[in-house]
């Protein structure tokens, strides 16, 4: 196996239909491919037959993580899912990104990216620790949202896990399912939620890690970070107008307790994510809790909840409504909801 900076040198192939697990070469594509995506893409060119359906069996689950993921390079916390899509009509090749601390956690497991094949023949979850890998019954674990079946796999390996997981959503193979890790971080698009739940994956979750990227120049790196941002949390309250659909500024008005986060791994902090706490309930009894940002904003766009009927707690228990069903929200918020309205 050839040594390669910012790669770990291993790709996971786990084929549930036989239980079984191996490793490909990462030097098989690198260099002649271009970070994780380039790989992805070849992956799925080489594997997937053609006419193969989103929910086939021989659709694969490509998750790939680049040779920047895990090391200090600026919003480098990412992985790329590769696979036919449920979500587009007619169904075709698509990819989807995802944030979190789960892709850097996938390098620090040895492994640049995991090949899903096949069908479980019961619900189930692929466990990683340390380079080590198994697949396990999702026994207790099918059926919950996607909060719930983090919870419960804490409850099992500890607060130290970091999880990739559908909701009933997904379970029920939904064209606009998610796969989500943490709270607000999901693979959106491309109904890639209803791909692992048509191969009764319910989700991967990584344990431990212990493995290190190697950086050529781990210095250079170091002054190139702090050049583009060297001060990236000087003004925590600074977030991107993205057409508009961030107002960032209001929510320290908010009633409810409130804090900024980092989105993911190596996050310069530069756009709106945030997490509330103690937000009453509208639908239900109780206090909601989570975190907003990227896809949520458009439910959750900050109003005095005067100015309208459901205001911002309406908007806050959608969010995580979804992000528990595992439900695509920007195909909710400015697809279904405008539709239902204007019909």
């Amino acid at each position: 196996m050839t040594e390669l900076y910012g790669w770990t040198g291993k790709i996971l192939r786990v084929d549930l239909t036989k239980g079984e697990v191996s490793t490909v070469d990462t030097s098989k594509y690198v260099p002649k491919y271009i970070g994780g995506l380039g790989i992805g893409h070849r992956i799925a060119w080489e594997e997937i037959p053609k006419g193969t359906g989103a929910f086939d069996p021989e659709n694969k689950l490509i998750l790939m993580v680049g040779p920047l993921t895990g090391t200090p390079a600026p919003s480098s916390g990412r992985a790329e899912a590769c696979g036919i899509s449920p979500q587009s009509f007619p169904e075709q090749y698509s990819t989807s990104g995802v944030g979190g601390w789960f892709p850097a956690r996938l390098k620090y497991a040895g492994f640049d990216g995991i090949i899903l094949q096949g069908k479980a023949p019961y619900p189930s979850y692929v466990w990683i620790h340390d380079g080590e890998v198994e697949i396990k019954p999702a026994n207790g674990l099918w059926g919950l949202g996607t909060f719930d079946t983090q919870i419960e796999l804490k409850k099992i390996y500890g607060d130290d896990l970091d999880t990739l997981c559908i909701g009933p959503a997904g379970e029920n193979k939904c064209r606009i399912a998610t796969m989500n890790s943490n709270t607000s971080n999901a693979l959106g698009a491309g109904g890639f939620g209803g791909v692992a739940g048509s191969k009764n994956l319910k989700a991967i979750c990584i344990s431990g890690g212990t493995h290190k990227v190697r950086i050529a120049h781990p210095e250079e790196l170091l002054k190139i970070r702090s050049e583009i941002s060297p001060q990236p949390m000087k003004n925590p309250l600074a977030a991107a107008d993205l057409q508009g659909f961030w107002f960032s500024k209001d929510y320290p008005n908010s009633p409810y307790k409130w804090r900024r986060k980092f989105c993911s791994h190596s996050c310069l902090g530069s756009c709106g994510f945030w997490e509330f706490k103690d937000v009453p309930g509208l639908t239900r009894p109780g206090m909601l809790s989570g975190q907003v940002g990227c896809r949520g904003v458009g439910f959750v766009q900050f109003q005095h909840e005067k100015e309208r009927p459901l205001g911002f707690r309406g908007g806050f228990e959608a969010n995580m409504l979804c992000d528990q069903y595992g439900l695509n929200q920007i195909e909710i918020v400015y697809g279904m909801a405008k539709w239902l309205v204007m019909g």
